[in-house]
């Protein structure tokens, strides 16, 4: 910071220039391909589209990713990233309840995030070993957040007191990589929403106290 403010002071207009925006156009980058990507898919964009679209160099894409399966990496933890920092601000800003009472908004937003096939099918398709390793990724954001949802809903008095948060985490996640692994097309049929609705409705029903029940109904009827 000192140095960058000593360089700054003397020559202002090499931060207008870049020289203290790496990290700005790294972010760039990846911005511009995951947008590309999730239209076009993985294969269908090269490094050229995305330097073309931003207007640099070749020489000053590698000096940020080494190769496209660099990109594709980077671009995954960055989109887990965004997906993750979401959910834990809603956690952090809302009661259990709030977030119950949302909870076909919530899956609706989760299912969307999903729903760019060309990228997720070349993503399957042509990069097996990063698919796998983003899926266990994601596998764990989940369960770590589920965990903390359960144990929250417990603390709130929305869930029974004597609930075994660590058993119903697995059956939680099972239902939902039920659903996440399900194919696009089926997950949109209304026979599949209706049976996973009615999942989470016994579910719901077994952990939920008294007390939560009484203050669902207070807030709303569904």
């Amino acid at each position: 910071m000192v140095i960058s403010k000593f360089f700054c002071t003397f020559a202002p207009d090499f931060e207008s220039k870049g020289f203290f925006m790496s990290e700005n156009i790294q972010k760039k980058i990846l911005n511009v391909a995951a947008e590309k990507m999730r239209l076009l898919g993985i294969r269908s964009v090269s490094i050229d589209d995305i330097c073309r679209d931003m207007g640099i160099s070749k020489k000053t894409f590698y000096v940020y990713f080494s190769t496209k399966d660099d990109l594709v990496e980077a671009m995954l933890l960055q989109l887990e990233a965004d997906v993750n920092a979401n959910i834990q601000m809603q956690l952090q800003k809302k009661t259990i309840l709030e977030l119950l009472l949302n909870i076909q908004k919530i899956m609706r937003e989760a299912r969307d995030v999903r729903k760019v096939p060309p990228l997720f099918y070349d993503l399957e398709k042509y990069y097996p070993q990063q698919f796998k390793a983003h899926k266990d990724r994601t596998r764990t954001y989940a369960r770590d957040n589920i965990k903390i949802a359960l144990a929250r809903g417990v603390e709130e008095h929305l869930f029974r007191h004597d609930l075994d948060v660590e058993k119903t985490c697995v059956v939680i996640d099972m239902m939902r990589e039920t659903m996440m692994n399900l194919p696009i097309e089926k997950r949109e049929e209304k026979k599949t929403n209706d049976v996973m609705k009615y999942a989470i409705d016994i579910v719901m029903r077994g952990i939920i106290s008294e007390e939560g029940k009484r203050l669902i109904e207070s807030r709303g009827k569904n």
